[in-house]
């Protein structure tokens, strides 16, 4: 009996003694399994995936894109804000005048005058100067025996001499600017940036109905500003007392720009296009 007692204890000893060594080696193999993969080198590193290297000339790139991107972002603001006023009209404040400021129409002085008051009108802009009829009417007696003495008359004044003797001679004002080659988008430019135009034209191409017929064949306006919805410039006409605010369809108007010689009344021989852009 004693030796069966003591075979029993020992195969229950020896059973306990594997069940915890089969224990210990299931727990050592889970832990195992459980872990992350560790690499040792580089190479051992998945082909997808890529070790992070701190590129300075990259980051810098970064950089500057992002701040490319907010420039244009800044343009961009600034091209809807222009594009916005674009779609205003506009309109800026000119004494008128006519060139007759007493009817004396039959006073070759003021009959030729359309070239000296747009200047005079210009220049009450610029000065910001009310404009009363004494004024005017005085005012073009002086010119024009500034011009006898220049060139020998005062009738007509071609774009470049209105520039070179009325304005930076008789008036000593330069921030002006004679364009050629123009059509009606370059004078709204103008207009949009704030500057007044003065506009040489074929007066009879016009179509007023309150010059006396047929109109006169050289004749100078001043355009004031421009209307969006019905497509017209609008100007100062000395050419009639109704002459301001009035306004002209902007194809009418262009189909009217021609510059002319100085003299009397000349032959105009080559079709050009001008404008004096006047700047405060």
């Amino acid at each position: 009996m004693k030796k069966i007692r003591r075979k029993l204890i020992t195969f229950f000893c020896l059973s306990i003694a594997i069940l915890a060594v089969l224990a210990i080696a299931i727990n050592l193999y889970i832990n195992l399994q459980s872990k992350p993969c560790v690499f040792q080198d580089m190479n051992d590193f998945p082909e997808t995936e890529e070790p992070f290297v701190f590129d300075k000339d990259k980051k810098m790139e970064d950089v500057a894109l992002n701040n490319n991107k907010e420039k244009n972002k800044e343009v961009a603001k600034k091209d809807i804000k222009e594009e916005f006023i674009k779609e205003k009209n506009i309109l800026l404040n000119v004494p008128f005048s006519s060139q007759a400021p007493y009817g004396n129409w039959d006073d070759p002085r003021k009959q030729d005058g359309c070239e000296e008051v747009a200047v005079i009108m210009a220049m009450a802009w610029v000065r910001e100067k009310k404009l009363d009829l004494k004024y005017v009417d005085s005012e073009i007696d002086l010119i024009s025996a500034y011009e006898e003495e220049i060139i020998g008359n005062y009738y007509d004044t071609s774009a470049q001499d209105t520039a070179q003797i009325i304005f930076k001679g008789f008036y000593k004002y330069d921030n002006i600017e004679v364009r050629y080659d123009i059509a009606k988008e370059d004078i709204k430019q103008e207009l949009f940036k704030g500057n007044l135009v003065i506009v040489p034209t074929n007066g009879q191409l016009l179509g007023n109905p309150f010059y006396t017929p047929p109109g006169p064949i050289t004749h100078n306006l001043v355009i004031i500003g421009y209307d969006i919805l019905k497509k017209e410039f609008i100007v100062n006409d000395p050419g009639t007392r109704r002459g301001e605010k009035y306004q002209y369809n902007e194809n009418v108007l262009e189909n009217a720009l021609l510059d002319y010689p100085t003299g009397f009344h000349e032959n105009i021989e080559e079709i050009m296009t001008v404008i004096i852009v006047v700047k405060k």
